[in-house]
């Protein structure tokens, strides 16, 4: 998903470039252990990045080469489609005369104009914004104010290369699902969502850069320390809504595509990898031989 924080941490948005020798990956070959010619390649991705995080590490293009079909979260093209943009924004703002100022308590509201006008930015700019479109927007500005230029991720990269390629492209989730995953979010507390999103800003230029460096060098304990165990544990209805319950759906998928005769490389959030629901975990337990990638 292309939402952030817990929402950053949700869709696990990173970027620069670290080089390692030898080191691990976010990629796993997973075969089955009764037919090791039946396989299929799994790999965690980041929905956003800076062009210097390119090129990506071996083990993603290993597994690019070796697939005929590329599965994603949901359809790439669609999402980048302007009409799926108008009803994402239509979600993040108020579409009934509500305004921001009158959802939030005014503690909440106090730290967030002095947060604001810190940043020269006027509050009134977003008194049409839920708390998720402002978590999400000041985000993505802060990103900007630190000069960690973004781009498209992992997912939009492969998509693009797989149309170059001829190759095919499915997605786990229709466009429909992913606007709800969105809207779910606003079940949690708006003040909570908002003091969240600025607590982060303070360090997150330092946490962009662990987060990272974790993926990058396949560190998938570091990456559920840094990234999974903090939305646990502030937003846990969240995690469950956005991880846990989306891993088990697709958990059902794999042995359909792991019996057909092409080779799939999925790609979806690197947070789905990490922890005790995570895929990763959970195939192993399901009794799939499955092997981290270098």
């Amino acid at each position: 998903m292309r939402i952030k924080n817990m929402l950053l941490l949700a869709s696990l948005v990173l970027g620069s470039q670290i080089g390692t020798v030898a080191a691990k990956s976010a990629v796993w070959k997973v075969s089955d252990g009764d037919n090791s010619e039946q396989v299929l390649y799994l790999g965690g991705t980041i929905h956003v990045l800076s062009e210097k995080d390119y090129p990506l590490p071996p083990a993603f293009e290993k597994a690019y080469e070796a697939a005929q079909t590329l599965v994603f979260e949901t359809d790439i093209a669609a999402v980048e489609d302007p009409a799926f943009q108008i009803k994402m924004l239509e979600i993040l703002t108020y579409q009934d005369g509500q305004k921001l100022s009158e959802n939030l308590s005014e503690e909440t509201l106090s730290q967030l104009n002095a947060f604001l006008e810190e940043r020269g930015i006027p509050v009134a700019n977003f008194e049409r914004f839920t708390p998720v479109g402002l978590s999400l927007t000041l985000t993505v500005l802060e990103l900007q104010r630190l000069g960690l230029g973004v781009t498209g991720g992992v997912d939009q990269f492969f998509s693009q290369r797989a149309q170059h390629d001829g190759k095919a492209a499915e997605g786990l989730e229709t466009i429909e699902e992913q606007l709800g995953f969105i809207q779910s979010l606003e079940q949690a507390d708006p003040d909570s969502i908002v003091q969240s999103t600025m607590n982060d800003a303070a360090g997150l230029n330092e946490l962009w850069a662990g987060m990272l460096d974790a993926w990058r060098t396949g560190d998938m304990e570091s990456l559920e320390e840094l990234a999974l165990e903090p939305m646990e544990r502030e937003f846990p209805k969240v995690a469950d809504l956005l991880i846990d319950n989306r891993n088990q759906a697709w958990l059902k998928e794999i042995p359909a595509m792991m019996a057909d005769d092409d080779i799939e490389f999925i790609l979806v959030g690197a947070l789905h990898m990490v922890g005790e629901q995570g895929l990763v975990n959970q195939l192993r337990k399901t009794g799939y031989t499955v092997e981290q990638l270098k």
